[in-house]
């Protein structure tokens, strides 16, 4: 069962990478740190370089057992050889999760162009322009943030590419288990995600179930080597690794907590699903029609090439919110890694759109679709590299007409909407199917892109934070007197003081009558001075 891709347009990727540069590099040293994690992942690196230890997570004379396990050591080691090369800047903090975000859409169109069709060319452009366009993959503890996750999705989607060839091509796995092993030493409870799905696509798949020894027999062969940074830091410390275990476990939602996680994974999944809505606006609203159709072709399908690829994107997706509706601590990006897949299938979805002889589905969906688009407020006036994504408030509002409240507006307009499309349709039977969703399709393109290249407008940016610590920083270059301790408010975060005053200040959070404070209380010693 071969499908091929090969044959797709040479202007394609010339085409992704043209739009996806400024995306994804314009400015990167524009802006302050914006998240904790950004600031953290580099002052580690920083760190090993200046030391010269490249085997120990050290933050500021803090050794940080819980990554060293957990998000280790491949990211750390990749943005200190940066650092050795380009220096200690914003842009080498930067540079590995930008481009892997334009490496991730490019992985997309190689997945999109997997599925066995006449128009998989078509599909493979559309997955990749979803993926580039979606706001929260852009800025929001992504790609133009200097974090993990669009690292993780790249292997994420390039572990999906290389297992649907794998099974439904009889291609060699170890290219599939280099991936997962590369996966083991970026985050490694991530792994669980894809070696799940894939052992319940071989459970429900009899049919391609010869492969499965090929899949062990490779994986014994090289998986191994992501855990060999695991196993000499288990060796060394051990009783720390114990405890990182304990700590993994009582992040299951399962145990008894408290706060926002005390609903349980079913609250998880509402969650993310709500975050999901604001971050990949508008393509979201067409993730629900996308993901049932695709479910049911990859059921009656389940032996052809289209039927096999959409069945591993679907269990990829679910199987990222399953997994992290069963984690008690919750942020937003955790989602992300689900991107990708619901962005192919999404694209398969509206492709499948134009080809459709009854114009009733493209009617109603499109009439859907172009009506919550145009009714949406989804927060277009976020800054999102000025704000702290964790505070980015990723929720949708809906507009009304007076005196009708929400419902009535939209009920009214969909109803108004839809009888002008069936109308069309009635006029031009031939045409009108096709006209509508790649209709559908180019409004919610514009408004995607409209949506992630205004903040490319305002990236300009200077933190409260960096200027407070450039006014301490010029007073102690020119000897003038600076009064500690300096105390900073804990809306800085933690983590981004640690940052910028790190390497020559000593840093406390400390709770005081006003609440959590972040102190600065004094200069640091310098290497190989003594106070006597």
């Amino acid at each position: 069962m071969r499908a091929s891709t090969s044959g797709t347009p040479r202007w394609h990727l010339p085409l992704l990478c043209l739009l996806g540069l400024p995306l994804f590099f314009y400015g990167l040293g524009s802006y302050s740190v914006v998240n904790g994690d950004e600031g953290f992942y580099h002052s580690v690196a920083a760190v090993m370089v200046d030391s010269g230890d490249w085997f120990k997570l050290d933050y500021y004379g803090q050794h940080r057992v819980y990554d060293t396990f957990m998000n280790a050591p491949l990211q750390y080691w990749a943005r200190a050889v940066l650092i050795v090369l380009f220096g200690d800047n914003l842009w080498t903090m930067r540079l590995l999760s930008a481009s892997f975000g334009l490496l991730t859409v490019l992985a997309v169109y190689r997945l999109g162009a997997t599925l066995d069709s006449s128009q998989s060319k078509r599909t493979a452009l559309f997955a990749a322009l979803i993926q580039l366009t979606s706001f929260q993959f852009v800025y929001l503890h992504s790609a133009r943030t200097g974090e993990l996750d669009s690292i993780v999705a790249f292997l994420m989607t390039a572990t999906a590419l290389s297992f649907v060839r794998g099974v439904r091509e009889a291609r060699s796995f170890v290219p599939h288990h280099l991936c997962l092993a590369a996966l083991l030493t970026v985050k490694l409870p991530i792994v669980a995600i894809p070696v799940l799905a894939e052992l319940l696509f071989f459970a429900s798949t009899g049919s391609l179930r010869t492969h499965f020894k090929r899949y062990v027999l490779s994986a014994l062969a090289i998986v191994p080597l992501g855990l060999v940074w695991h196993m000499f830091q288990a060796g060394i410390l051990w009783e720390d690794f114990l405890g990182v275990a304990g700590k993994m476990r009582a992040e299951a939602s399962g145990a008894k907590g408290g706060g926002d996680f005390s609903g349980g994974p079913l609250s998880n999944v509402a969650w993310y699903a709500k975050k999901l809505l604001f971050g990949a606006f508008p393509w979201s609203l067409a993730f629900v029609p996308a993901i049932g159709a695709s479910l049911v072709l990859a059921v009656r399908r389940a032996r052809d090439a289209e039927g096999v690829a959409l069945r591993v994107l679907l269990l990829f997706a679910l199987l990222v919110w399953v997994f992290f509706a069963f984690v008690s601590k919750r942020f937003s990006w955790y989602i992300l890694p689900a991107l990708p897949m619901f962005a192919v299938v999404t694209a398969w979805w509206l492709r499948r759109l134009t080809e459709e002889r009854s114009a009733l589905a493209a009617i109603l969906v499109s009439a859907i679709v172009t009506l919550l688009v145009g009714s949406s407020i989804p927060l277009t006036s976020v800054r999102p590299l000025s704000d702290r994504t964790p505070r980015v408030p990723m929720d949708l509002a809906w507009r009304e007409l007076a005196p009708l409240g929400t419902t009535t507006t939209l009920l009214a307009l969909f109803v108004l909407l839809a009888l002008v499309l069936w109308i069309a349709s009635r006029r031009w039977p031939e045409v009108a199917p096709r006209r509508v969703s790649s209709a559908l399709f180019a409004i919610l393109l514009v408004f995607a892109s409209v949506r992630v290249a205004l903040p490319l407008g305002t990236l300009e940016n200077e933190s409260e934070l960096e200027r407070a610590f450039r006014r301490v920083e010029a007073s102690r270059v020119e000897g003038r007197a600076v009064r500690y301790p300096l105390a900073l408010p804990d809306s800085m975060g933690f983590l981004r003081v640690r940052h910028y005053f790190g390497k020559r200040y000593h840093v406390e959070q400390r709770s005081t009558p006003r609440g959590m404070q972040i102190l600065i209380t004094g200069e640091k010693t310098p290497p190989g001075l003594e106070i006597e």
